[in-house]
């Protein structure tokens, strides 16, 4: 298996080949650190601080006599340091501080969202490209019992999800009950098999499955699907766009794991696991996942940018997000009521720009690695 160590300098080592690579992955560790350092750049200074901030205000700060200043404009009342050098919007907020509080969400959104995307899409590409129409065999009473276990789970979503829980109890709630229901059913499956008992086995077609909802899902405008799940959000908050977003964005991700498989499974490699008797998890974790690592961070490079853009376009149509969250896309709702003040557009948009531009640049490049 390649050790993750390994990994990494091997993208490392042939980055370096490709002549702007480098450049493009500096300017990608410059927005996670700015994601990261966003509460130290831009807040009110105090007395007790050893460092002042880059910009002395925070992205909430209002400020009405300084409202849609220009970054032209000559702010004579305002030092050198207060100076709003990009502007201000119509509530005397400044611009600079919203772009750099606006990168922590949009990073947040998008990385969380394909990592969830990552997740769903890995697994069903795995079973549909490995099991195909006609290798997963199972007992009736087996397919029964999951059936069981997956309305259990439906009940669990319909009754507690009408409760009045925040979105991260919600959701810790959630994983902690879905990963005992499985273990539960998981050990129920295996004293049921070990029952010497005469039972028809059935052959479950899961390619035909899992590819069939992927065509239902792809044949409906992501944007359709993303605004027609959001009236089902009782609470906006980041984490319910990262799920939402997360769950629409899968499909492309499990038809390019699937192929990938497909093309794997005749190799030798894993007819000689498969004729060694290796259990089927051991076969992906330590012979597949290991070779679907490049084309994965691929997807998952032009999937960040993908989410980014929905994470604007939720913000700049105001739902979603809460409304006390400053982002690019709601910088730039503020100017649809000031149409003349290009600052209000050009600043956040030119962010989204160039932050699509890096992750589909670093996904070019990852296409390209030997």
């Amino acid at each position: 298996m390649l050790k993750p160590i390994l990994y990494y300098q091997y993208i490392k080592n042939d980055l370096r080949r490709q002549p702007f690579a480098k450049y493009h992955f500096y300017i990608f560790c410059f927005l996670i650190s700015v994601a990261i350092t966003a509460p130290f750049i831009a807040k009110q200074p105090t007395m007790t601080q050893f460092l002042p901030p880059c910009i002395p205000y925070d992205a909430m700060t209002t400020r009405l006599s300084d409202k849609l200043l220009s970054p032209f404009d000559p702010q004579a009342n305002l030092s050198w340091y207060r100076r709003h050098w990009l502007g201000t919007d119509g509530m005397g907020r400044d611009i600079a501080a919203g772009l750099v509080a606006g990168t922590r969400i949009a990073l947040q959104v998008g990385l969380g969202s394909v990592a969830l995307a990552a997740v769903i899409g890995l697994f069903a590409g795995l079973m549909s490209g490995y099991y195909g129409d006609e290798r997963f065999r199972m007992e009736r009473r087996c397919v029964l019992l999951w059936l069981l276990g997956w309305a259990i789970w439906g009940f669990y979503l319909h009754v507690f999800a009408q409760q009045d829980w925040c979105a991260t109890q919600f959701y810790t709630t959630t994983i902690v009950f879905t990963i005992l229901l499985i273990i539960v059913l998981h050990i129920l499956e295996k004293i049921i098999t070990s029952i010497k008992h005469q039972q028809l086995v059935w052959i479950i077609p899961i390619d035909y499955f899992v590819m069939r909802s992927i065509d239902l899902l792809q044949a409906i405008p992501f944007l359709i699907i993303l605004l027609g799940l959001m009236p089902f959000i009782k609470q906006k908050s980041v984490s319910n766009v990262i799920l939402i977003i997360g769950c629409v964005t899968w499909m492309p991700i499990a038809r390019m794991i699937r192929a990938q498989v497909i093309r794997l499974r005749t190799r030798v490699f894993i007819q000689n696991a498969e004729a060694l008797g290796y259990p089927t998890w051991r076969i992906w974790v330590f012979h597949l996942i290991p070779n679907l690592l490049t084309p994965l961070l691929v997807a998952m490079s032009f999937g960040v940018a993908n989410a980014i853009m929905a994470e604007g376009l939720l913000s700049f149509l105001g739902v979603g997000l809460p409304d006390d969250l400053v982002t690019w896309g709601s910088i730039c709702q503020a100017a649809r009521a000031n149409a003349t003040h290009w600052w209000l557009v050009l600043f956040p948009s030119g962010a989204i720009l160039l932050t699509v531009l890096i992750f589909n640049w670093l996904g070019e490049h990852l296409k390209q690695l030997k």
